[in-house]
């Protein structure tokens, strides 16, 4: 058994999922990581603190806005204190006017697999 149950993984998961994927508050979202997170993207590196995370993301999210992501589906491992997601990056056409009616041009289908340790979980002490 993990030193999460299974409500704070969900509660932590869609506070993370809506900050960042839906709402695109970069600042609110790299908040939710501890001081000393470990960020590992594989096709773009891997970050070490929120403060890192936060200067990588920003720029990234600023120079690929067209891009977005829409969720699949969700599990919860409780054991390993994290949450495997499948979700589709999209990328519309609207930004280089190559499709004015704003069709799908880029479907990206990507897994990720967030774990708590380094993240913030509500009704818990936060680390400073």
């Amino acid at each position: 058994m993990g030193k999460f149950d299974r409500a704070e993984l969900e509660q932590s998961f869609r506070r993370y999922w809506q900050t960042g994927a839906v709402g695109e508050d970069w600042d609110a979202w790299s908040n939710l990581f501890t001081p000393d997170a470990l960020y590992v993207e594989h096709m773009l590196g891997t970050r070490h603190g929120r403060e890192e995370i936060r200067a990588w993301i920003k720029p990234v999210m600023e120079r690929f806005c067209e891009i977005y992501t829409a969720y699949e589906w969700h599990v919860v491992d409780e054991a390993g204190d994290r949450i495997l997601v499948y979700m589709q990056n999209r990328r519309l056409g609207r930004r280089t006017g190559v499709d004015p009616g704003g069709e799908i041009l880029v479907r990206a289908p990507r897994s990720s697999v967030p774990t708590l340790k380094g993240m913030i979980v509500p009704n818990r002490a936060a680390p400073a």
